[in-house]
């Protein structure tokens, strides 16, 4: 009797223990696929001759120069531009701030947003430029990665990365915004302005809303990649160390039961 009462207590600490676990490690191994996917964006990159990123430059502008502001063009060569590993990705994103690094995805499918952020079709690519405004939208709340979860904590004047082919654009959060799904007129394009909204729903869990954080490019806060990545790495590790602590604190409390059930034996 007193056996079974010990296995049933284990088996309920190492249930809690996963319960626990679960949202963290899961999140942890999403970061770890999304640094790989990134990683490999930058060697295709970097594989690349300077004519075809110049085209592709090219490319970018031009649909960008088709753009009316009023989300109703419909240019069928969009998943081919920025798509040099015909993967689907253009871009990532890097918000220091909350430890976010993901891959930007063409399109809005719900494939692509289980495991990146997604670009919004008919808003402005993401290459910078007067009279651009790129929009960008991510989940919240995902149980197996964050995504944009922490999008919230962001606050006017803090920064955020895009990379796209051989370049580092830098924007500027210079408004924060609640808005009904319906209301747009904060995602139009603005004459002589180089801007980014990045979008995610709210509040956690109801999502009636969406929130707005919109950036303006700036040449403030100059980094390169290397320094962004370590500095949400060192953020990732700090998730790593609590994990290790609850495995640590799960393994003493099931060495002190055997040490207990052997000296009763």
């Amino acid at each position: 009797m007193k056996i079974t009462k010990w296995i049933i207590s284990i088996i309920l600490i190492i249930v809690g223990i996963c319960i626990i676990l679960y949202p963290e490690v899961s999140n942890s191994l999403s970061k770890r696929n999304q640094a790989e996917i990134i990683k490999k964006y930058r060697e295709d990159i970097s594989n690349i001759d300077n004519e075809e990123i110049d085209l592709q430059y090219k490319k970018a502008k031009e649909y960008n120069e088709e753009i009316d502001g009023n989300f109703i063009n419909n240019i069928d060569d969009y998943i081919n531009i920025l798509n040099l590993s015909n993967d689907g990705i253009m871009s990532y994103l890097e918000i220091p701030k909350i430890s976010v690094r993901l891959p930007i995805y063409h399109g809005t499918t719900d494939d692509v947003m289980k495991k990146g952020v997604g670009h919004i079709k008919n808003t402005s690519l993401p290459i910078g430029g007067e009279n651009t405004h790129c929009v960008l939208t991510g989940h919240t709340g995902l149980s197996r990665a964050e995504i944009f979860t922490r999008l919230n904590e962001l606050e006017v004047n803090d920064y955020f990365y895009i990379n796209t082919l051989n370049e580092q654009l830098i924007y500027k959060v210079y408004q924060i915004k609640v808005v009904l799904p319906t209301e747009l007129e904060d995602l139009k394009i603005i004459e002589g302005k180089d801007l980014v909204t990045l979008i995610t729903c709210t509040p956690y869990g109801i999502n009636t809303h969406r929130l707005l954080v919109q950036g303006e490019r700036t040449e403030e806060n100059k980094k390169n990649t290397q320094e962004v990545k370590e500095k949400v790495d060192k953020n990732n590790k700090k998730i790593i160390y609590f994990i290790i602590i609850l495995i640590i604190i799960f393994y003493c409390i099931l060495l002190n039961k055997i040490v207990k059930y052997r000296k009763r034996k």
